[in-house]
């Protein structure tokens, strides 16, 4: 896991590897969105448990 400030673009990114695909998988946070509760779902799925957090932003160049 790896989050990385865009600064240009005022976002966060966020780089995922064996997560549930072999390539990474690489979201595009809003700073604001990347709060308390995101967090913990993070933590839910490193321990395998039900999450939300694959779903919290767009993947990074998909759209915003």
């Amino acid at each position: 896991m790896r989050f990385d400030p865009d600064f240009e673009a005022e976002r966060i990114v966020v780089t995922l590897r064996n997560v549930d695909r072999f390539e990474p998988v690489i979201l595009d946070f809003q700073p604001e969105t990347l709060e308390t509760r995101a967090l913990d779902d993070l933590v839910n799925l490193m321990l395998g448990k039900p999450s939300q957090f694959l779903l919290r932003a767009p993947l990074r160049g998909f759209g915003r």
